[in-house]
């Protein structure tokens, strides 16, 4: 999927129309995410710089999202 940018109002939006409440959502440390638990959604994050597997919750990694999103995960451009 496409979307017009990674900004923090539109990547919440597309999260909103194509993902359930109560989805648990594991991303990077990316500004756009942290407040993804006000919107009803079980949100966990790796920061690549300092680890692969979340030191606090080791169920928390992006070792098998990464390999399932790359042919088709959010990309920035334009909407066509």
């Amino acid at each position: 999927m496409k979307v017009k940018d990674r900004s923090q109002a539109v990547l919440i939006s597309e999260i909103q129309r194509f993902t359930a409440r109560g989805t648990r959502i594991i991303s990077d440390g990316m500004a756009s995410y942290p407040r993804l638990p006000e919107y009803g959604y079980d949100h966990g994050v790796v920061i690549h710089g300092k680890e692969f597997v979340n030191s606090e919750d080791t169920s928390i990694h992006t070792q098998n999202t990464e390999t399932q999103n790359k042919p088709s995960g959010i990309t920035e451009g334009m909407v066509s």
